[in-house]
């Protein structure tokens, strides 16, 4: 296969990194650019200013570079056969439609979290992938992170023996604005996600058996929406590894990233990223000595999540080639129940942190799929084949 054709939708601070990672790969080429007609001016702007070579799709210019264009115009994605793949980085509410054209005009499709706002709507979408025999792959970026695959590789492979805990930390860096926050989906939906698919990605061998949240909101205009800011999530596992996951919007010292497995045999801890790992120690408020210092000093933690998974964006892009071009052959490293999951465990964190309860995991499964899909599937049913599971209107 020549050079995959690839239409990014949306480009806002997502699709920014995407395209950044895009445009370095001779095995992709972006063909066109969609943004918003409300935020035209803002991606010329940006494109302009990163020195993008580009045109727009009025523009009557030869040079083969990608095409900036209104999403209004979108059908000229899905009718162009020189498109091979989508993008889809724009807000939460638009994933569904563009995930679903894209699918139908046969283009595999990379969508960042969530693909849809409802579990029925996402079951769909595989289905409609797998018909088409269509790679679809929301993007978990950490499972793509070399320490934190690294270390999920080495639990697999036993060097910790039994689970007995496993510990996350993911304090947000800067705090994204009111305005991002009030279409983010809460949270839960936003920021959790990330760390629920995580401690299940590091414990592969068993099912999270219950879930239990405690949580507040320090910060007034984020109390206003109903939504909180600091959260300790509580998971129990069959296998009774106890996971906790400590998610906060104010990681101001940095972008607070780490997670711990403690077994039988010992531990294994990811932790954060800094600019430099030199320390630099001196006497503390000597001057008569020539030390003024402050003891030990350490380079901060990376800023935002752009510096931090900067390697999992690029083995992202790595893996969907492989998925295009190896097709049925690639396994994909995130399947249909893992997005799912999420976002059934994102709600169950809903329901714990409303109610102030412990839920029982398996049961909510059974009492949310009866509800939202027509049918009742098990944690187990759900795991299975997906494909001819029948979903009420």
């Amino acid at each position: 296969m020549s050079q995959i054709g690839i239409a990014l939708f949306g480009l806002g601070r997502i699709g920014k990194i995407h395209l950044d990672i895009l445009s370095t790969r001779r095995a992709v080429k972006v063909v066109y650019i969609v943004e918003h007609e409300n935020y035209l001016e803002a991606a010329k702007k940006w494109l302009d200013e990163e020195q993008y070579d580009y045109k727009l799709h009025n523009e009557n210019c030869s040079k083969n570079v990608p095409i900036l264009i209104p999403s209004s115009l979108s059908e000229t994605v899905y009718n162009d056969p020189n498109v091979q793949a989508v993008y889809v980085c724009t807000p939460t509410n638009l994933h569904e439609d563009i995930v679903v054209s894209s699918l139908t005009a046969k283009k595999a499709v990379f969508c960042e979290k969530p693909l849809s706002q409802t579990v029925k709507s996402t079951i769909k979408m595989y289905q409609l992938a797998e018909k088409f025999e269509l790679p679809l792959l929301c993007a978990f970026n950490r499972r793509f992170d070399p320490q934190l695959v690294e270390q999920a590789d080495l639990i697999s492979k036993g060097v910790l023996g039994d689970l007995f805990v496993i510990k996350t930390v993911a304090r947000d860096n800067p705090r994204p604005s009111d305005d991002y926050l009030k279409i983010s989906g809460g949270i839960f939906h936003d920021c959790a996600v990330h760390d629920l698919d995580l401690v299940r990605f590091m414990n592969q061998k068993s099912e999270i058996s219950s879930v239990f949240v405690s949580a507040s909101a320090y910060c007034p205009s984020i109390k206003a929406m109903g939504d909180v800011d600091t959260v300790i999530i509580v998971l129990e596992f069959e296998n009774g590894v106890i996971a906790s996951i400590d998610l906060s919007r104010h990681g101001g010292y940095g972008y607070d990233q780490r997670c711990e497995v403690f077994g039988k045999l010992g531990m294994l801890s990811s932790e954060n990223q800094r600019d430099s790992w030199m320390q630099h120690s001196v006497g503390r408020d000597l001057p008569e000595e020539g030390f003024t210092g402050k003891g030990t000093v350490l380079a901060p933690v990376q800023y935002t999540f752009r510096q931090r998974y900067e390697k999992a964006y690029s083995e992202e892009l790595t893996h969907f080639i492989e998925l295009i071009k190896g097709k049925n052959s690639v396994q994909p490293r995130i399947i249909s129940s893992d997005t799912i999951f999420a976002h059934i465990l994102a709600d169950a964190c809903h329901e714990s942190h409303d109610k102030g309860v412990k839920v029982d995991f398996k049961e909510y499964v059974r009492n949310y799929t009866k509800k939202e899909l027509g049918v009742e599937l098990s944690v187990e049913q759900i795991k299975q084949d997906l494909s001819s599971v029948s979903i009420s209107e």
